[in-house]
């Protein structure tokens, strides 16, 4: 097994981060991502363009690959179900980050994920084979908030809090920042000390999530696979890809096993209060169009979990891409 840092393959993919992780007879090439970049988009098309994958991985669940190629599958949203089913700290979690990424993708005009959904589009149009080797974003998140304290619930609805009401733009420099891929995975490194719990749920569990997942699709007929994720997760996806020796089967089971609760907690109660006042700024402010484009568009941006966890540990939303 090997991995190597790769900075060739032309000018647009040497401005990505590139790994290439050699196992079990199938070599696979890990691009990272800014997920609101158009060089990221053009970085995935001269990859599959070349011809050389059999094979396409993308950082997406079924559920968010629905959301990004089918938008009307959102208007089906409903939240009294959502109350119901006991899942409104990750509705109210995903719609901060849909309102945050939304302004991002205002100021550089480029729909957050493109790259993702260009993966999946192109692949299909050369008939090869998708995997969609991410974890659903409801076991994340549950897991994630298992590792709360009281302090940690605290911040969470303080984010969420600030994510619904925030307004302001985007800093250029920072949006430079982000658009490095050096800097994309570097970034985490902060985040990981001020709350490695959090960290390990939602980017490091992913991470060997995600490199289960590959280990799983491995196929004979795909003997050259393209991954195509988020740049803070290369290194712990090419890490765990190289020398994870747990059988993914029982690997998988694991880290998707939720301790199941039988009492709804106070957080989940005040984080409905703060969707709804979100809600209600957003008809207040926009009208009934920006109100109901707040609901509808939440579940299009579940990828931004790494975001969720800065706003769990108080950092800057910025360290979501």
């Amino acid at each position: 097994m090997t991995d190597t840092l790769s900075e060739t393959g032309g000018e647009l993919l040497a401005g990505q981060p590139l790994r290439v992780v050699e196992r079990d007879g199938v070599r696979y090439t890990l691009l990272g991502t800014a997920h609101v970049s158009a060089a990221s988009v053009q970085a995935v098309e001269q990859a599959i363009g070349s011809g050389q994958y059999d094979a396409v991985a993308v950082e997406l669940d079924p559920q968010r690959l629905q959301a990004l190629t089918n938008p009307d599958a959102l208007a089906q949203l409903d939240l009294i179900e959502v109350i119901r089913k006991n899942r409104i700290a990750l509705f109210a979690a995903n719609l901060a980050l849909a309102a945050y990424q939304r302004r991002l993708a205002e100021q550089l005009g480029i729909e957050p994920g493109a790259e993702l959904k260009r993966a999946v589009t192109l692949a299909q149009e050369r008939g090869l084979p998708v995997h969609l080797i991410d974890r659903d974003v409801g076991l994340t998140f549950r897991r994630a908030s298992q590792r709360l304290g009281f302090i940690g619930k605290l911040k969470l609805v303080a984010g969420l809090g600030a994510g619904l009401f925030s307004s302001e733009d985007v800093g250029e420099d920072e949006i430079e920042k982000l658009k490095q891929g050096d800097m994309l995975e570097s970034s985490f490194g902060e985040f990981a000390s001020e709350s490695p719990a959090l960290y390990e749920s939602i980017i490091g569990e992913r991470d060997r999530y995600m490199a289960t997942r590959l280990r799983e699709e491995r196929s004979d007929s795909q003997r050259n696979v393209l991954a195509v994720v988020g740049a803070g997760h290369l290194a712990g996806l090419a890490r765990y890809l190289e020398t994870d020796t747990v059988a993914p089967g029982p690997l998988r089971q694991a880290l998707e096993a939720v301790p199941k609760k039988r009492n709804v907690p106070w957080i989940t109660l005040t984080i409905l209060a703060v969707i709804l006042a979100g809600i209600g700024v957003g008809f207040w402010k926009g009208g009934m169009g920006m109100g109901a484009d707040m609901l509808a568009t939440w579940a299009l941006y579940t990828g931004g979990l790494a975001g969720l966890g800065a706003l769990l540990a108080g950092s800057h939303p910025l360290s979501i891409l």
